[in-house]
């Protein structure tokens, strides 16, 4: 038995728990749309009143109605050989649970399942992309300096206080899932890098471009293809964090372990800057990522 029936296996347990009957065959349409929103609102509700068994059902259960989606972000990065089936559950698990952080169905303007397929879109295989290739998207950045104070309150809390030094750290080596990563910078208090990693790992900053080229063969036939390109988009990474959501702090706190201090001082300081600052910010925290993956 491999380890993702397993893993199927136990989330089919768990989700036993709540009496609502099979999850593992539930069929498009309305009616699915409604038990998705259903189990996140209970998934949401456990997690505020602690309940970690309820949690864990809720999120079973939502594993299993997006099950197959595992299956789609695995045949699209299944070339990148350090990663397995098994990092695209976990990735799939992390693309649920944001998905419920920011319950943007309460609204009223979609349902969860539309809010969930959307972080999938956007944080599934892009953020696996993105982690395999941090290094080698990154190019021409500058520095930035890092004595400027992230607030007026504290000057002796400096911005390079908050940012990764050069300093080896073997948490990172040889370990490039995005998650760990982020928490590894986390780890030095160099929060400002971790909220910009984390911000490209799991959104929408990786642009795609595809071009309609054709080649000439030696039997003098033509052949039309299209050539598809993805590359890192700084634009649209500035234009997020210029615009970190009111509970962002609540958001990366529930996904990270983080100083309250450090992360307010942190988040406070990215919303003071231009865009001028962001672009500048962003380029000296790709530098230093660019430098210790390549290490």
């Amino acid at each position: 038995m491999s380890i993702a029936t397993d893993i199927k296996n136990y989330y089919i347990q768990c989700a036993d728990t709540l009496g609502l009957g099979s999850f593992t065959n539930v069929k498009t349409g309305p009616a699915r749309a409604a038990l998705v929103t259903k189990i996140a609102d209970g998934y949401n509700q456990a997690t505020k009143d602690g309940d970690e068994d309820l949690r864990n059902a809720y999120i079973s259960a939502l594993m299993l109605l997006f099950w197959g989606e595992a299956d789609k972000i695995y045949a699209k990065v299944k070339t990148l050989k350090e990663y397995s089936y098994e990092d695209c559950i976990t990735v799939l698990y992390e693309c649920i649970q944001n998905a419920c952080d920011y319950a943007a169905w309460e609204d009223g303007s979609s349902n969860a399942e539309q809010c969930i397929r959307q972080s999938i879109a956007v944080r599934g295989a892009p953020a696996i992309i993105y982690s395999s290739n941090l290094d080698k998207n990154i190019a021409n950045v500058n520095t930035y300096s890092l004595d400027t104070p992230v607030n007026s309150e504290d000057e002796r809390v400096s911005m390079g206080d908050t940012l990764y030094s050069e300093e080896d750290d073997a948490e990172l080596t040889g370990n490039r899932n995005a998650h760990s990563i982020v928490q590894g910078f986390i780890n030095k208090n160099k929060v400002i890098e971790g909220i910009i990693l984390d911000s490209i790992a799991y959104n929408d900053t990786i642009k795609t471009e595809t071009v309609k080229k054709e080649i000439t063969l030696d039997d003098g036939k033509t052949y039309k293809y299209n050539s598809t390109t993805m590359q890192f988009w700084n634009y649209r990474l500035v234009q997020i964090l210029s615009k970190l959501p009111e509970n962002y702090a609540e958001y990366f706190h529930s996904k990270y372990e983080v100083s309250d201090t450090v992360l307010d001082a942190a988040i406070n300081r990215i919303r003071s800057c231009n865009n001028q600052k962001l672009y500048k910010m962003v380029e000296m925290v790709l530098s230093a990522a660019r430098s210790q993956l390549a290490e």
